[in-house]
């Protein structure tokens, strides 16, 4: 993983400025082709190396109060989640990891093939590879200034190897250290329905065969999370 600078111009928030998410400033007033030209003003500040894959976007906050005590000490911050349930908080200047957290043990793609293949028989050759070799937290996280919060949705796999359950849990950590702001909840949810799955007119969330794809989306002070199939 890769950062590159955006020049230190004053504060600046998370990446989605707009509630389709488009990242774009249409009024940018700060950035501008004379102050990041220059190899000294613009550039590849650091490498990090994570756990895990990247397809969430990564987030940036400025001025972040990484102390747990009463004495103030603020951070420029990366936010980056990967497939293997790891969360970390990179100081955005230099690199520095400030802390990271695993939120659980994450789901093998190779499950899903292992589905097709025994129940679906979709046929010998048929290969799971849309998010490979893991899945976990896929979507873009949704920061919420003025709470500093980071909510992030995980998807894992719980209890015996040989049975196991899947759940997708979102998570409420604070900004500046990762502690839980709120404890974390199952994402569960029912419609009324008449599919072979369905049971007593009854159709449940399915955590295997959803995926958490879309970025989170923070407005007007509910929180929105979307799933597709696979």
């Amino acid at each position: 993983m890769t950062y590159q600078n955006r020049a230190k111009l004053g504060p600046r928030k998370h990446r989605a400025l707009s509630i389709k998410a488009r990242s774009q400033r249409a009024q940018e007033k700060i950035l501008t082709v004379g102050n990041i030209s220059g190899k000294s003003k613009f550039g590849k500040l650091f490498s990090v190396t994570v756990d895990g894959n990247i397809f969430g976007q990564l987030l940036y906050v400025s001025d972040v109060n990484v102390s747990n005590t009463g004495a103030r000490r603020t951070r420029n911050i990366v936010y980056v989640a990967t497939e293997r349930n790891n969360i970390y908080a990179l100081d955005a200047d230099t690199g520095e990891q400030i802390w990271s957290k695993n939120l659980g043990p994450h789901m093998n793609s190779i499950d899903i093939t292992a589905y097709g293949l025994n129940i679906l028989h979709l046929g010998n050759s048929w290969n799971y590879l849309d998010l490979y070799p893991d899945i976990g937290i896929t979507s873009t996280p949704a920061i919420d200034i003025s709470n500093q919060i980071l909510f992030v949705v995980a998807k894992l796999k719980l209890g015996d190897p040989d049975n196991p359950s899947y759940v997708y849990r979102l998570h409420a950590l604070k900004l500046g250290t990762g502690e839980n702001a709120q404890p974390p909840t199952d994402i569960r949810g029912s419609v009324r329905g008449d599919t072979s799955d369905a049971e007593n007119g009854v159709l449940a969330f399915a955590p295997f065969l959803q995926l958490n794809r879309p970025g989170l989306l923070l407005a007007n002070g509910k929180l929105y999370i979307a799933f597709g199939s696979q």
